[in-house]
């Protein structure tokens, strides 16, 4: 391909991560564990290091898609993990995206017509 960038993404398929890690040199899907295709934080830390390996030689930005956390889960998660990967992306020098604005995985409360604000603070800390 002649892309001048990779997208970072991560699914509940070990198939999608095996073939990112393999971009990035890997040779095997990093263990993890947990919840399959899910990797954990000190995985998590080396396999960001992989793809920043891969990556940086070959002068390509990353860019970290669509990370987020359902509603369901308590605010104190919820923050921890918004935040721990925002931080890991930013300290790899990878562009990010959050998802979602509104549904499910919601930095905005619709009914109430505000933003989460630890969340968006925990995204973006001068908020």
């Amino acid at each position: 391909s002649n892309s001048k960038s990779i997208t970072l993404c991560i699914f509940k398929s070990q198939t999608a991560l095996t073939l990112i890690t393999r971009l990035a040199g890997g040779s095997t899907c990093l263990p993890t564990g947990r919840h399959p295709g899910m990797p954990g934080q000190h995985d998590w830390n080396l396999y960001m290091d992989a793809v920043q390996a891969w990556a940086k030689p070959q002068i390509r930005p990353v860019f970290f898609g669509e990370f987020g956390v359902s509603d369901y889960a308590d605010m104190e998660s919820r923050i921890r993990w918004v935040k721990f990967y925002r931080e890991q992306a930013e300290a790899h020098k990878f562009s990010w995206g959050f998802w979602n604005f509104a549904v499910d995985f919601s930095l905005y409360d619709i009914q109430t017509k505000g933003w989460r604000k630890e969340l968006l603070k925990a995204l973006i800390p001068q908020s």
